[in-house]
């Protein structure tokens, strides 16, 4: 298989190629039922804000805190620079 670059002007035809094999390749997929292997991923956790945290728990900014430093079950959080940051589930 040779390989040349394509000019400029020769662009838009090898876009249009691509994407033509693109598609067969997705129909292929499809057809084989793994067409959006995206749609098989589990929706991934989001981070939040401590005024968000504290709505979703029920507590006040102070408890929140507290949890954050319990010594037998903390609050997992994250720091980024100044912001305390938690896991939505």
């Amino acid at each position: 298989m040779e390989t040349s670059t394509p000019t400029f002007d020769q662009l838009p035809h090898v876009v249009s190629g691509l994407s033509e094999k693109l598609d067969r390749v997705l129909d292929i997929l499809e057809k084989l039922g793994i067409a959006n292997p995206i749609k098989n991923v589990k929706p991934s956790r989001r981070l939040v804000y401590a005024k968000e945290a504290c709505q979703i728990i029920g507590k006040s900014l102070s408890s929140l805190y507290r949890g954050i430093k319990a010594p037998n079950d903390p609050i997992p959080s994250y720091k980024r620079g100044k912001l305390l940051l938690f896991l939505r589930g």
